[in-house]
């Protein structure tokens, strides 16, 4: 099947920057075989898209979300993260979620990024109370149906939820202790990877399984290496959570008496295939491993400002080598997967961080960051990301007849400041039209949210009924442990932006 889109305006990024010209893509078997210029005689296609009036972009990438928190939209506000984890990540009589909700929850998240030109996603998805592969597998099926390129893992721990939290167990009430399962034997976690990678990875040339250890402290050092292990054999990316908060900057040091960083770094599982979530409180010896190894990190700003983690290093961590790709986060801590929204907080976030504005972040860093950044994390650097020869066709058409992109001063800062996804008429990933003049081409949208809304209503009904009022119980001990970790000394590090009202007799006056 090939493709033409003709008479377009054509952004892409080069080393120089984002170059844009008029020209028109020849795509056939989802590959784009040619660019010709704008008065070339173009081959005959089966399909052909005059353009006449569009920007056509690379495909956004979103280097890290959660599907399984498409339910909890709107839904929390003021916890931070391990607080805010006991109601979208419940520890206690949660789950398991039938399949089909499974499956339109999945198209709920997918069907927001696609119609706002994500072509291509990292889902690093929980399954409650325990990882199925069938479950997992209803995942994967809704981005093979709704036509992403998709990156899929099962979030996966092996310890108690006690441990995996400094001070908490000393905490506890006895009964409360009683309550939580056992910890999973690693070995029925391992049946569930290996299902799924050999049943999906490589799947239609769009879907790739990947590796993920929820965090370093929330597995044992066996599964951590048992993981690493299979990932290396089967040439696999390895994504997971480190140094989001400053609670896990203490983790590191009372679990192993080092940085989390460091931990994985003995371990020997930081390398190119690995992607740090966040990497908020890194300190410069934890950049320069990370550097050293090739490890990327997916920088989620929205999250990480809704949550009060803190503000990650952009500049530093550029300045060391590190490769950043950008993500989303999941539902509950973003409420939303629009990634030109995290383009512009990105931009905007980094500059308060640093009054030398030459090294705030320009709009075609950010895109790049996105772009190539993200490519590199999902291990697509040489088939998606840009528009090439030989790369894959993932594109997105914008109409230039947009407020948004009216008057058009800058490509690179209008994508940035100014669009928002509503300029966003067709989609194409590998070669396939997704999304065509805003109607989505592969799945009846309405007749998702249609049943999904039925389906809910049972849901929330048996959240609040079985599992919110465990999560209730548990709160004040994590109260207080996070109070205590917001008061202990970590070497002087800071990533939070503080005020110091002391001086004053009424604080609240400012």
């Amino acid at each position: 099947m090939s493709l033409l889109v003709k008479n377009v305006t054509i952004a892409s990024p080069t080393a120089q920057g984002l170059e844009s010209y008029r020209g028109h893509i020849y795509i056939n078997q989802g590959i784009i075989e040619d660019i010709y210029p704008n008065n070339a005689t173009i081959a005959d296609a089966d399909e052909v898209i005059d353009a006449s009036g569009y920007l056509v972009i690379p495909g956004l990438i979103n280097a890290h979300l959660h599907s399984d928190e498409n339910l909890f939209k709107g839904f929390l506000d003021n916890l931070p993260l391990e607080l805010w984890m006991l109601y979208s990540y419940p520890p206690l009589h949660y789950g398991p979620l039938s399949t089909r909700l499974i499956y339109l929850r999945t198209l709920l998240g997918a069907i927001e990024m696609v119609k706002h030109g994500v072509t291509s996603v990292q889902d690093d998805v929980s399954d409650w109370p325990v990882p199925s592969a069938d479950r997992v597998q209803r995942i994967l099926q809704a981005y093979a149906d709704i036509g992403l390129r998709a990156n899929i893992g099962a979030n996966l721990s092996d310890k108690p939820y006690p441990d995996k939290i400094p001070y908490l167990k000393s905490l506890l009430p006895p009964e409360l202790l009683e309550e939580f399962p056992k910890a999973i034997p690693f070995e029925d976690l391992m049946d569930t990877v290996k299902t799924v990678s050999d049943r999906w990875h490589g799947y239609d040339d769009r879907i790739q399984y990947f590796v993920s250890p929820s965090a370093p402290q929330r597995c044992t050092t066996e599964f951590l290496l048992r993981l690493g292990e299979y990932a290396d054999d089967h040439d696999l990316r390895f994504h997971t959570h480190v140094l989001e908060t400053r609670t896990q900057r203490v983790t590191g040091q009372v679990q192993y008496g080092k940085s989390l960083i460091a931990y994985l770094a003995d371990l020997g599982l930081l390398s190119p295939r690995t992607t740090i979530i966040h990497s908020v409180w890194v300190s410069r010896d934890d950049m320069e491993l990370m550097s050293r190894h090739g490890a990327n990190v997916a920088h989620n700003p929205v999250s990480n400002l809704k949550l009060g983690s803190g503000i990650m290093p952009f500049r530093a961590l550029r300045e060391a080598g590190v490769n950043i790709a950008l993500g989303s986060d999941g539902m509950s801590s973003n409420d939303s997967q629009n990634m030109f929204e995290a383009l512009k907080f990105t931009a905007l976030l980094h500059k308060i961080t640093n009054p030398g504005y030459e090294k705030w972040p320009t709009a075609e860093e950010v895109l790049t960051v996105m772009w190539q950044g993200g490519a590199r994390s999902l291990g697509l650097s040489n088939q998606i990301g840009k528009i090439a020869k030989g790369f894959r066709a993932d594109l997105v058409l914008l109409n230039l007849n947009s407020t948004a992109l009216t008057p058009l001063n800058s490509i690179a800062n209008h994508l940035v400041y100014c669009e928002n996804g509503r300029s966003v008429d067709t989609v194409i990933v590998n070669g396939k039209i997704v999304v065509k003049h805003g109607v989505l081409m592969t799945i009846d949208e309405q007749a998702v949210l249609g049943e999904l809304k039925n389906l809910v209503q049972e849901f929330y009904l048996r959240y609040n009924k079985e599992t919110k009022p465990w999560s209730d119980k548990l709160q004040p001990y994590l109260a207080q442990v996070y109070r205590q970790i917001c008061s202990e000394d970590i070497d002087g590090m800071e990533r939070w932006l503080r005020y110091d009202f002391s001086h004053l007799k009424d604080p609240s006056a400012t």
